[in-house]
């Protein structure tokens, strides 16, 4: 069953023509509190992307089943789905 997520939970793409920069949240945030640093690496060039981690951004429930190897695959999968 797949959770909806909170609508400002969304994970992010600010793209730019400079260097690369992969943004991860921290336990029980979203990346709503990567966004500031995200808007200002945009602003010096930066092609930005956040990620959103496995059970991160819905219920405290969903986030309870999840485990450090779902992160992971969280991070994985969205690194390789934002290459150029």
């Amino acid at each position: 069953v797949k959770i909806p997520i909170i609508p400002g939970a969304e994970p992010f793409r600010l793209k730019n023509k400079g260097p690369k920069v992969f943004l991860i949240h921290g336990f029980t945030a979203t990346p709503t509190e990567m966004r500031p640093i995200g808007d200002f690496l945009h602003k010096k060039g930066y092609d930005v992307y956040s990620v959103l981690l496995a059970g991160h951004g819905t219920t405290p429930e969903d986030l309870n089943t999840k485990k450090w190897a779902d992160w992971w695959q969280s991070v994985k999968t969205a690194f390789d789905g934002c290459r150029i």
